[in-house]
């Protein structure tokens, strides 16, 4: 349905916005919602004078901004966790492993020290969900809340939550509700639009943003861990192995076209593979875990965002809130938060500030600040962790472009040159060290040999089926428009600009992905992924 305004309205999202708080009215059936063209002919959409919509536009602006600003903290955040899984759980690259000699397992080469345990060792329990009825009856009479799979993103990163409340036995409750550290898994889906496997990390704050007793939908299953420390990093692996398309072996296909995970076999077969030593266990344990952490703060303030930016708009349309159209500040004082990042720096040492302070001059996303202390205005240096990744990025590949292959400690001093570093401390060689993974991951760079390359300077030089994972991997799981995908997919891989040659092969990837069913799509631009 494609709804037209054919008075002015500031922009396309708060045209969005003033329909949906009017459309109520129009909506019919309880099963299921649905409009119907009679009362959409005949409803009146009240609008407020122009000027007071640009005002609106400007107060709501500042909640998306900072939004926004989350949502880029919570990637950089999983990009980090990820990148450290695989260097230090998957390739050894651990703290120290220099020192460390390499024995054989059953599972390959390992480190000394380090054992592969089974995942029946690990685990109290794999429990099935429950659904329950939808009104309470005389056996289910304990109100809860299930949280499906297709839920997990929304309840991960603060995002509208849709999970269902239903009734279930007050003994299912007892036993399955959701506790801190448990991981929910997805067993049961339609194998045509993706793997089984799919998980959640449950902590304190997916708790307290669910607000209910929760448990997970019977096509779920519940993992719970003699060591609740270690859910992060069974969600990882969980993560690692849907990613390299390792989790369709414990997936069987039945004929009626359902994916259904096979937790026994996967307790049984599949491992974890960590130290023995407990301090260094713990050691790598509790950094990954801090980053998680991190994760649920911002993603619990990101869920109060956008529910004050939901309350904030009909109180504003209606007048409730006054708006002095002349008077920006007292409006924007009182009804806009505050810019200030300084409630979402990070106060972890993996994550804070760095102590350099370089000249770097921001592009695009980065926001400079202006000093007043001078005669004329100076950009204030920007701390390593604020620049936007994929600028990083795009100085990785021109650094290499123009080079020869580095070493490591070559590469991190070079770019941090160019991004303006005069020095390289700790925090610059941590952060761009997990930039440069996160390169050779995407194939900007190779890894030969322990010196750093340029993969390729042209994307025709790609082979496509990576190029196609990657496309899909940049994209993300949400509806996107086909050119800010190609936009993305650009960023993803270094380019700094989207030419006429980057752009023909994405929109070539786009097709071959829909008729591989790998990628759905929705009006003429918009598309997604199915996996």
């Amino acid at each position: 349905m494609s709804i037209s305004p054919t008075s002015p309205i500031t922009n396309p999202c708060q045209s969005r916005a003033l329909i949906s708080v009017s459309l109520g009215k129009c909506v019919i059936g309880s099963s299921q919602s649905a409009y119907t063209i009679a009362s959409l002919k005949v409803i009146e959409i009240q609008l407020p004078p122009l000027p007071v919509q640009r005002r609106i536009a400007d107060v709501l602006s500042a909640y998306d901004e900072l939004i926004e600003n989350s949502r880029r903290r919570i990637r950089i955040l999983e990009e980090m966790a990820r990148s450290l899984h695989r260097e230090w759980f998957v390739h050894f690259r651990f703290p120290g492993h220099e020192n460390s000699r390499r024995v054989a397992s059953s599972r390959g080469d390992i480190p000394y020290g380090w054992k592969a345990f089974p995942f029946e060792q690990l685990l109290v329990s794999m429990t099935g969900g429950d659904w329950g009825s939808e009104q309470p009856t005389e056996e289910d009479s304990a109100e809860v809340c299930i949280v499906r799979g297709t839920d997990f993103e929304e309840v991960a990163y603060g995002g509208k939550l849709r999970t269902p409340i239903r009734f279930i036995k007050p003994s299912s409750m007892k036993s399955r509700s959701l506790r801190v550290g448990d991981v929910i898994v997805e067993n049961s889906i339609n194998a045509k639009s993706r793997c089984i496997g799919t998980t959640l990390l449950v902590d304190e704050e997916v708790l307290a943003r669910l607000g209910h007793d929760s448990v997970a939908a019977s096509f779920c299953k519940v993992f719970r861990l003699y060591d609740p420390r270690l859910a992060p990093l069974v969600h990882l692996h969980l993560r690692h192995l849907r990613e390299d398309a390792r989790m369709e072996y414990y997936q069987n296909v039945a004929a009626n076209g359902i994916g259904n995970f096979q937790a026994q076999k996967f307790a049984q077969e599949e491992h974890l593979i960590l130290p023995t030593d407990d301090s260094l266990r713990s050691k790598l344990i509790t950094t990954v875990a801090t980053i998680f952490q991190r994760i649920g703060v911002l993603s619990s303030q990101l869920s109060n965002l956008r529910r004050t930016r939901d309350l904030l708009l009909p109180r504003l349309l209606s007048g409730q809130i006054p708006l002095e159209v002349s008077t920006v500040e007292d409006t924007a004082g009182t009804a806009a938060p505050a810019r200030s990042e300084t409630e979402y720096e990070p106060e972890e040492p993996v994550l804070r500030v760095a102590e350099e302070s370089p000249p770097y001059h921001p592009s695009n996303g980065a926001q400079a600040v202006e000093n007043d202390n001078h005669n004329g205005a100076e950009v204030s240096p920007m701390p390593i962790d604020q620049i936007d990744r994929t600028e990083v990025l795009q100085v990785i590949r021109q650094v290499f472009s123009e080079g020869p292959p580095r070493e490591r400690d070559g590469a991190i001093r070079d770019v941090a040159r160019a991004l303006g570093y005069r020095r390289t401390g700790a925090r610059i060689q941590e952060i761009l060290h997990t930039d440069l993974l996160t390169a050779v991951r995407r194939g900007i760079l190779e890894n030969t040999g322990g010196e750093l390359r340029l993969l390729t300077r042209s994307i025709s030089d790609y082979e496509r089926d990576f190029l196609k994972q990657q496309f899909l991997a940049a994209i993300g799981r949400s509806w996107i428009d086909r050119d800010d995908a190609i936009r993305d997919f650009c960023r993803w891989l270094g380019f700094a600009r989207t030419g006429p040659v980057i752009e023909d092969t994405a929109r070539s990837l786009i097709n071959g992905l829909l008729r591989e069913q790998r990628l759905e799509a929705d009006v003429p631009n918009l598309i997604r992924r199915t996996t």
